[in-house]
């Protein structure tokens, strides 16, 4: 599934540095990018939604997840990853409705111009 997205590297706090973009790109890479963040900075998907870790003899670590997250609850864990530290990270899914969400959003940054570009490329 694809989605439009509105992202920045840096802290919305960061002031000049601050320069969101407007994009589209697959589920798939959005949690790609998500599990190469916990791969530098540590973490996991578990983590962030909430499961807990139990004892395992089995394990590398000696603990793993008490479950299995859900596609969904690993979707959504990649977003809270991809937008911590203060960072910009919406995600709209690519029918009419939200594509109109989508370009409003985008222009309280200024950028419904590239909004639609993106639209328009898609």
């Amino acid at each position: 599934m694809y989605y439009f997205v509105i992202y920045s590297k840096t802290s919305q706090d960061c002031g000049k540095c601050f320069k969101p973009k407007v994009t589209w790109t697959h589920r798939d890479y959005i949690i790609a990018a998500a599990e190469a963040e916990f791969g530098l900075e540590g973490g996991s998907f578990e983590e962030i939604a909430g499961v807990r870790f139990v004892e395992d003899e089995e394990s590398v670590t000696g603990y793993s997840p008490e479950r299995e997250l859900t596609e969904e609850e690993k979707f959504e864990a990649a977003i809270k990853k991809l937008s911590d530290d203060g960072r910009l990270f919406k995600v709209f899914e690519t029918d009419d409705y939200n594509i109109n969400k989508f370009i409003e959003e985008a222009a309280k940054y200024g950028l419904r111009e590239e909004a639609i570009a993106v639209v328009e490329d898609f």
